[in-house]
C-alpha cells in the first residue's frame, strides 16, 4: 500500500516471512552484532570523544573513546579495498569485535 512517502521508491516492504528471511543472512547478523555492541559499549559514552585520523592516504582509524578515558572502541578501515576492523581496548585488554577481509 502507498504511503504517498519518498520512501516507496527506494524501499521494499517486507512481509514477516521475507524479514525472517533475511534475519538469517551473514550480512545482517554482521550488522545485528554491531548494533549489539554499539548499544552496550562504554566507549560510545555520550560524553566521550571521537577523533579521526588518516593513517595513510587510503587508512582510516576512528577512535571513540568513553568519558573516563579507560575504554575505547577503534575502527580502521581500509577505504581501497574496503576492509576494516573494529577492536575494544578496556584498560590492557584489547578485543575483537567485528572485521571485514584482510586488515
Amino acid at each position: 500500500e502507498k504511503t504517498k512517502e519518498g520512501r516507496d521508491i527506494n524501499r521494499h516492504y517486507y512481509s514477516l516471512t521475507e524479514a525472517e528471511q533475511a534475519l538469517t543472512q551473514p550480512v545482517v547478523q554482521q550488522l545485528l552484532k554491531l548494533l549489539q555492541y554499539r548499544n552496550k559499549s562504554a566507549a560510545f559514552d555520550l560524553k566521550g570523544t571521537i577523533k579521526t585520523q588518516v593513517k595513510e592516504k587510503h587508512q582510516l582509524e576512528v577512535v571513540r573513546t568513553d568519558q573516563s578515558g579507560q575504554v575505547k572502541a577503534t575502527l580502521k578501515a581500509n577505504l581501497l579495498d574496503y576492509h576494516f576492523s573494529i577492536s575494544e581496548t578496556d584498560g590492557d585488554l584489547t578485543k575483537h569485535i567485528l572485521a571485514v577481509g584482510e586488515d
